[in-house]
């Protein structure tokens, strides 16, 4: 049993006692026991000086303590605080049952309880050996545990318990494993363990969550992605050719965005899953599935050009849209650097509201005979049919290859001429090449006599002949389709209006002759050969050619033909054909030449052989 001393501090005393060895008190020291004190444990000593023999004047002995008790510091052979005591029972009562009071050398002390001794207070139950009442001194003092998962013990004289590691095996509270918090659980896909069928912790085995990508796998079926590498066990990173629908595929291997900043997989075929247009092949994603393209769905697909248009199945585009490269996609039927193109005169398709092409409809000009007609506006002729008809007084010559154009049945007449210049147009509207001439009057027999009425015009330039032509909506024959015909061509009945006509398409030219009646000269058919003088045609019926109806295309007057070598002015050399009632055989032909070109004369000519006729 451990005691707290008390030690009392005492002042010197002169002790004369029979205690000395046959010497007087005050001839030697005298050390004197300490004082027990209580709980104030202090040490005891003493000090002390004397002399070495003799009397007691010699020397003096003194004690000196300081020590605390259970009532406080004495001083002067007082207990501490007071608490002074013959028996323990005089002592105040302790606070905790793991301090014992006694009583000491007269004064109260405190000892500590044995360990193990039971308590009550402090919530403990066990003495600690120290003074304090705790909860547990050993383990063997704390509740036992009522699973395997946990172990009671006691840490610092508390009641704690140790938890078996995770996973391992129990067989309380209906479980089969700790969980490594001290509970006994049965299996599970949140025990944060692998067991049971699964293939990863809480993972897989069928009846688990998937795993993610990088955790263990049996089959696909383990892993969120399905796909489980048979070489590593592991569930793999979702590709566009792994054959499962992964990632954030619409169907297997197609639609989506790409996964993980993958590329996007290849869209989705008719009626595979989709989300959205562009999951689809299609572009057209309807109820979830991809449907065919169509041209109401609101997207460009199939072989449209753009929306909904162009292609093999849809309508045409209209103008601004896409077309591809091919003007069949386009209403317009011009596509011009991807795109469809507003309607032109001049585009070399009918389109817009033209009634064939580039003529008609009231935004072009007029068409040419042989050519689709809606009213008779549309025809340069101003005869509908359905096409364009040549206008009375004109014949149809037919192309070879196809289409035909107009031209007139004979020369131009004086009664013809007459009108116009009856009518005196205004010259304002000539060509520049024509601004020299400022009249319409021809330079010789003019007035005609009556009886000449239908004799051809004679003493007419170049400029004056175009002037009539386009008065009467048609123009001087030059080339076929449209404009002068070029002087080399003079003898090409592909390009040629006027050659064209005066052999049948080049029937009538063939060997050494090349005549409108055939392939050999006559001279009793047509006016010429050194004859008097023009002839009216209703004298010369018999000169037809190369078309039925085609009068005086050799002899009686030559004709001013659009092909001239420049464009320039007067001085401009133009072709004159079919020669005059002036000229012999070689000049009355329909190729008749100049060597390396036709007849030609100077556009301000008006001479007695020449007149003209029109084409259109």
């Amino acid at each position: 049993m451990a005691f707290r001393i008390v030690r009392t501090a005492v002042p010197a005393l002169l002790v004369t006692s029979a205690l000395g060895l046959g010497a007087s008190c005050s001839s030697g020291a005298v050390d004197y026991p300490p004082i027990l004190s209580g709980a104030g444990g202090g040490t005891a000593s003493t000090s002390s000086s004397a002399g070495t023999g003799g009397t007691g004047t010699g020397g003096t002995v003194t004690t000196s303590t300081s020590t605390t008790s259970s009532g406080g510091t004495t001083d002067g052979g007082a207990c501490m605080g007071g608490h002074t005591c013959t028996t323990v029972s005089e002592c105040p009562a302790q606070s905790t049952l793991c301090q014992i009071n006694v009583c000491t050398g007269g004064c109260c002390g405190t000892t500590d309880a044995a360990v193990n001794t039971t308590c009550t207070d402090d919530g403990g139950k066990y003495c600690d050996g120290q003074g304090a009442c705790k909860a547990c001194v050993s383990a063997t003092q704390c509740p036992a545990s009522t699973t395997t998962c946990a172990t009671a013990t006691c840490t610092a004289n508390a009641c704690t318990s140790t938890f078996a590691a995770k996973g391992m095996a129990c067989a309380d509270s209906g479980g089969t494993l700790c969980n490594g918090s001290g509970t006994c659980v049965a299996i599970s896909c949140a025990d944060g363990v692998q067991n049971g069928n699964e293939t990863d912790v809480d993972c897989g085995g069928g009846t688990c969550a998937p795993c993610p990508d990088g955790d263990t796998c049996k089959v696909g079926t383990d892993c969120t992605d399905k796909v489980c590498s048979a070489a590593t066990s592991t569930c793999q990173t979702p590709t566009c050719a792994d054959g499962v629908q992964n990632g954030n595929e619409t169907d297997v291997d197609c639609g989506g965005t790409g996964y993980m900043g993958a590329a996007a997989c290849a869209a989705c075929a008719n009626y595979e899953k989709c989300a959205k247009n562009s999951d689809c092949a299609s572009m057209s994603c309807s109820s979830n599935a991809c449907a065919p393209a169509s041209c109401s769905d609101g997207v460009q697909n199939g072989t449209e050009t753009d929306v909904d248009c162009g292609g093999a199945s849809c309508v045409a585009c209209a103008n601004g849209k896409k077309c591809g490269t091919s003007g069949a996609n386009c209403l317009s039927k011009v596509c011009a650097n991807g795109f469809c193109q507003v309607p032109t005169c001049t585009d070399g398709v009918q389109n817009g509201a033209e009634t064939d092409i580039d003529c008609g409809g009231g935004m072009c000009g007029p068409c040419n005979p042989g050519e689709k007609c809606s009213v008779p506006t549309d025809c340069s002729g101003g005869i509908c049919a359905t096409t364009c008809q040549c206008p009375a007084g004109m014949l149809v010559v037919p192309i070879q290859g196809g289409g035909i154009y107009c031209i007139d049945s004979v020369e131009v007449t004086y009664l013809a001429y007459n009108s116009f210049y009856s009518a005196n147009p205004t010259t304002a509207n000539q060509d520049p090449w024509c601004s020299w001439n400022v009249g319409w009057t021809p330079t010789g027999a003019w007035p005609y006599p009556q009886a000449n009425e239908y004799e051809p015009v004679r003493y007419v330039n170049w400029c004056q002949a175009e002037a009539y032509c386009k008065y009467n909506g048609r123009r001087l024959c030059g080339q076929i389709g449209g404009g002068s015909s070029p002087q080399a061509n003079f003898n090409d009945y592909f390009k040629d209006q006027w050659f064209n006509a005066c052999t049948a398409q080049g029937a009538n030219c063939t060997g050494t002759g090349c005549y409108p009646y055939g392939t050999s000269f006559n001279a009793n058919l047509c006016n010429g050969d050194g004859s008097s003088g023009p002839a009216p045609y209703t004298n010369l019926v018999n000169c037809q050619g190369g078309e039925p109806g085609l009068l005086n295309m050799s002899g009686n007057v030559a004709e001013w033909e659009d092909s001239c070598a420049a464009n320039s002015g007067s001085g401009d050399e133009c072709a004159v054909r079919g020669g005059s009632y002036l000229d012999s055989s070689d000049n009355l032909r329909c190729d008749s030449d100049q060597t390396t070109g036709p007849l030609t004369q100077p556009r301000d000519y008006a001479g007695n052989d020449v007149g003209f006729r029109c084409c259109l």
